[in-house]
């Protein structure tokens, strides 16, 4: 004989089973509050549930990544994970960038400079553009988007300089990405990058033999854009003859895989120290304002209260410069100026006629004037 269902929240008997409708589970509403309340201490135990969902139904795993899509998070266990992965990735037309980590980590960026580049984004959808540009500044770049072709050209033909590279959609509004590269051709050589939802390999070959410097297939990794834009950055800059190195006889510092070194012994700096630093010495004896150091530090973050914070900078990096054969002193305050960089071989001057630094400093620096 089969055992009589009874109440999952006390035990008891379950009440007679309705004509019409669907049986009781709990024996009484208290019973049905009493266990909702139990469900809702285990869930706050487990932490947020999978958002996923598939067929209309939602998973009721704990959370463990984070799958973000052109900025949008979404929060899934480790078994939907893939499936969320592989979904998004399907999904050209209205995806352009997806990133994944595992919860309590920050996403992995790379090491900021000082400034990566000036870039031109041209996509005339404005969640997406507005979406790689806040990853893009994050990440030390500075960017303007525009959401056509013709503005493109418009900004490329009056301020090209202002750029080092094109990020470019093919599907605009006023024209076709293909022909907006052809007349781009005609009047810059600056490097391009095609971000485009068309993944066809005569796509492809189409756009880098009309001049594309790269082509990447939408939805790509904001990781892999930067990766890719460095790369073109630096043959560029390379032919270009910009400076690469920066190296006075003690400190060397290399611009393009962020590292520097003063003779033998490795700098750990904060990225913060890295960014002062590196605006210091490009070029050395340049004398850096308050203002200039915040925008340079904090990209795109900058605020009036983060000025008092250069001085506690500048002494936190002269402490690590003082455990080597530079030396602190190599920074100076130039008085009601900012401060610069004095190389060790004492081959750059200050750029400024007046006088500067603070006690031995300025003694050592103005003696000779």
């Amino acid at each position: 004989m089969a055992e009589e269902p009874t109440c999952p929240a006390c035990g008891g008997a379950l009440p007679a089973t309705p004509e019409v409708g669907r049986p009781r589970k709990f024996c009484s509403d208290k019973c049905r509050t009493r266990a909702h309340r139990l469900r809702e201490r285990i869930q706050a135990r487990r932490g947020p549930l999978c958002e996923f969902e598939v067929f209309g139904r939602t998973c009721d795993r704990a959370v463990e990544f984070v799958v973000t899509a052109d900025g949008q998070e979404l929060k899934v266990c480790s078994v939907c994970r893939e499936l969320a992965w592989t979904f998004l990735n399907q999904q050209r037309e209205s995806v352009t960038t997806v990133a994944m980590r595992r919860i309590g980590e920050a996403p992995e960026l790379p090491l900021p400079s000082t400034n990566r580049g000036r870039a031109l984004y041209i996509e005339d959808d404005d969640r997406v553009r507005e979406a790689l540009i806040l990853a893009l500044e994050r990440r030390g770049y500075t960017v303007k988007g525009v959401a056509s072709g013709r503005d493109g050209m418009h900004c490329l033909e009056t301020a090209e300089r202002d750029f080092d590279v094109v990020l470019l959609d093919l599907g605009l509004p006023d024209i076709d990405g293909m022909q907006l590269l052809r007349e781009l051709r005609l009047i810059s050589d600056i490097p391009v990058l095609i971000l485009s939802a068309r993944g066809e390999q005569r796509d492809q070959i189409r756009g880098l033999t009309m001049g594309a410097d790269d082509y990447l297939v939408k939805p790509f990794s904001v990781e892999e854009l930067v990766v890719r834009m460095h790369t073109v950055l630096r043959r560029t800059r390379r032919n270009g003859h910009e400076q690469q190195v920066f190296d006075d006889g003690l400190l060397h510092f290399d611009f393009v895989h962020g590292v520097a070194r003063v003779a033998s012994v490795m700098l750990k700096l904060t990225q913060p120290e890295h960014r002062l630093l590196e605006l210091l010495v490009r070029p050395a004896g340049a004398t850096r304002s308050v203002t200039t150091i915040v925008s340079a530090v904090w990209p795109g973050e900058a605020t009036g209260s983060q000025a008092r914070l250069v001085p506690i900078l500048v002494t936190r990096l002269r402490r690590k410069l003082d455990l080597t054969d530079l030396g602190g002193d190599s920074i100076v305050s130039a008085r009601g100026k900012g401060y610069f960089y004095r190389p060790s071989d004492g081959s750059t001057r200050p750029d400024t006629s007046e006088q500067v630094g603070y006690s031995h400093a300025e003694r050592m620096l103005n003696e000779d004037r």
